[in-house]
């Protein structure tokens, strides 16, 4: 079921015709701590024949990313949901909402797990899957990054094997189908 949360609109190159992917990279609206890895991310992702956004959340300096050409550009915070309508590739850090979202819209994902526990799975199973790839964290190069972004918009495979899932999750039964159950699982009746 897709979700996500309201917010301003998106930039208008983001929603504009392009003629090249558009590749998002985030780590998550939460205060950011692994800086160096996203700047090392960006400066990988700034050597793709695409548009890149980064957003580095609402509670970090845009300008810490440091400086980028024209095509990566960098915002505080641009709703997810929005985003994702018209990213070819998504670059992040394994949180499950990101994944998951991701995963809802047949996306392909590269995912860079940082400290928690279910960064290093969900990287793990995006990658098992087929639907992407992982790079732990001894591996984030900007040059390593680059390859792995390159290889996921290059291969049609990634995107056909999210798309699966997608289309796996779109069959899976909403509030209105679930809550019904849940009710009597609790209630007894």
């Amino acid at each position: 079921m897709p979700w996500g949360d309201a917010g301003p609109p998106l930039p208008a190159w983001v929603t504009a015709a392009r003629t090249r992917p558009l590749v998002y990279l985030t780590f998550g609206t939460v205060p950011f701590v692994a800086l160096p890895v996203l700047r090392e991310a960006a400066r990988g992702l700034a050597g793709l024949d695409a548009d890149v956004l980064v957003a580095v959340g609402p509670g970090s300096d845009p300008a810490a990313v440091g400086p980028l050409p024209a095509h990566v550009r960098v915002e505080r915070f641009v709703p997810q949901a929005a985003v994702l309508g018209h990213a070819d590739l998504v670059v992040h850090h394994g949180g499950s909402g990101t994944t998951l979202a991701c995963l809802a819209r047949g996306l392909p994902q590269l995912v860079l797990p940082q400290a928690l526990p279910d960064q290093a799975l969900n990287a793990a199973n995006v990658s098992g899957a087929g639907a992407g790839l992982l790079l732990e964290p001894h591996e984030v190069t900007a040059g390593a990054v680059a390859d792995r972004a390159r290889a996921l918009l290059a291969d049609p495979g990634y995107a056909e094997r999210a798309g699966r899932i997608r289309r796996s999750i779109a069959r899976m039964p909403g509030p209105a189908q679930t809550v019904p159950v849940l009710r009597a699982l609790v209630t007894g009746r």
